[in-house]
């Protein structure tokens, strides 16, 4: 998993999105995920915007669109690099992070809270913590 922050791009025929960072890493992006930004044609799109992206296994299609298998019939993938996430903005990309990161953090402080107005001892307190999360 990646941070990608994209700078230019164009739609597909099919309204899927290609997006290319400063630096000419090219990445998928699902019409969707341009969608749920508002953004279903190339006037709309407003850059730079922000994916966190990764490589994804996808496999390949021929000219009639059925699957390309290899000769042990096992169907052909190859790596893709695609967005997970994508954020209009700089600070929603940050504050996704910061929500993902402190959200097992939040939660074990609200266990021992709870644990402690609860009366239980530190010992217990420290076993319930183990197996918060």
């Amino acid at each position: 998993m990646k941070n990608y922050s994209i700078h230019s791009g164009n739609f597909s025929a099919n309204g899927n999105f290609t997006g290319y960072t400063a630096l000419g890493d090219s990445l998928f992006i699902h019409k969707a995920q341009m969608a749920s930004l508002g953004w279903t044609s190339q006037e709309q799109v407003k850059f730079p915007f922000y994916a966190i992206g990764g490589t994804k296994m996808i496999g390949q299609l021929d000219k009639d669109r059925n699957p390309i298998k290899d000769t042990n019939g096992v169907e052909v993938k190859v790596p893709r690099l695609q967005a997970l996430s994508v954020f209009a903005n700089k600070e929603s990309l940050i504050a996704a992070h910061v929500d993902t990161t402190t959200l097992d953090i939040e939660i074990k402080s609200a266990v021992k809270a709870s644990a402690s107005a609860a009366g239980l001892s530190e010992e217990s307190i420290s076993s319930l913590m183990n197996a918060a999360i």
